[in-house]
């Protein structure tokens, strides 16, 4: 699945696995045969709540405003997003089932991201691409957004979840 994605909308695709310390770390990766890409490495860590896979992570949690406002805080963007704002991103990837960051997290950098549901159908792992910002119309973001959260799904399939994605 991550190669497919990869090769079909010139992305670097990635499987990130949640880590009890409420890191994601990075598994498994599928980059694109284009000449400039966005390169990760296997094992790379980051905070649970940062990008696009972090408004995927946080609507399956059952934390206060005040304890997401708390862990937001703590996170380094390179433009941040205003608090309010990432939070109806959060509710929004809740209802839709992908979040997408563009050039917050990294400037002239966009995510996508779905979690994967395990088989108590808490967010385990999520499914991410990311590209330059400048390579997406709305068109192509909303398809690669499909693709990833369909992936989820079927991951979370495999692992006996029995809910959607987020």
């Amino acid at each position: 699945y991550l190669n497919t994605i990869a090769t079909e909308f010139n992305v670097t695709t990635m499987l990130w696995q949640r880590s009890p310390d409420d890191r994601m770390i990075l598994v498994e990766l599928a980059e694109t045969n284009a000449a400039m890409r966005v390169h990760m490495n296997v094992g790379q860590r980051l905070p649970l709540f940062i990008g696009a896979f972090g408004r995927c992570m946080a609507p399956r949690r059952t934390l206060s405003k005040a304890a997401l406002r708390r862990a937001f805080d703590t996170l380094r963007w390179q433009d941040a997003p205003a608090f309010n704002a990432w939070l109806e991103e959060v509710k929004a990837a809740g209802s839709r089932g992908f979040a997408v960051d563009v050039d917050h997290y990294v400037r002239g950098v966009t995510t996508v991201a779905a979690s994967v549901a395990g088989a108590d159908d808490a967010p385990v792992m999520a499914v991410s691409a990311v590209g330059f910002s400048a390579q997406f119309g709305q068109r192509e973001l909303i398809s690669l957004a499909e693709a990833i959260r369909d992936t989820a799904l079927r991951l979370g399939t495999a692992a006996g979840a029995g809910t959607a994605a987020t």
